[in-house]
């Protein structure tokens, strides 16, 4: 994204990971458009629908074409930076919007612990993976084209 490239040396680690293993997944195609909210609010209901607990965190996968994708992705310690209160931040950071975009987005839900799968006071958080171009970033909003493709956890009863 904005033809930058940040090769993590070795000695690095995550600030944050999480990851979750899936053995099979429950596929829903998704018929219509949907702004961010409204897509909360349908993953939310197919999942309650589906077995889910959605009083613990799950993963999810959105597939397909989206109307519009916002982004951005942390690119490495800002140099400029000499302090906050300053308009330099100390990270920079690439914002770009994305249209007609094909990816997979990569979701976790987690109403109960805010603040550690997700930004504080949110459910949500999303990347997207765009394979064509090799980038990886957050996902800020999101709205989707018809015949998305939903992903959730398949439960065996």
């Amino acid at each position: 994204m904005g033809n930058s490239s940040n090769n993590i040396p070795a000695d690095e680690q995550a600030v944050l990971l999480a990851t979750s293993q899936i053995e099979n997944w429950q596929t829903i195609k998704v018929n219509n458009t949907f702004s961010k909210k409204n897509l909360f609010e349908f993953i939310f209901k197919k999942a309650k629908q589906h077995g889910l607990d959605v009083n613990k965190p799950f993963p999810f996968l959105l597939e397909g074409i989206f109307d519009n994708l916002m982004l951005h992705l942390i690119n490495g310690q800002n140099h400029q930076f000499q302090g906050h209160g300053g308009k330099v931040t100390l990270f920079k950071q690439i914002k770009e919007e994305r249209n007609n975009q094909a990816a997979t987005v990569v979701g976790f839900y987690s109403a109960a612990n805010q603040g550690v799968y997700t930004h504080p006071g949110e459910s949500w958080h999303l990347h997207a993976v765009i394979r064509d171009e090799n980038i990886g970033a957050h996902v800020d909003d999101i709205s989707t084209q018809k015949n998305v493709i939903l992903k959730l956890p398949q439960i065996n009863n």
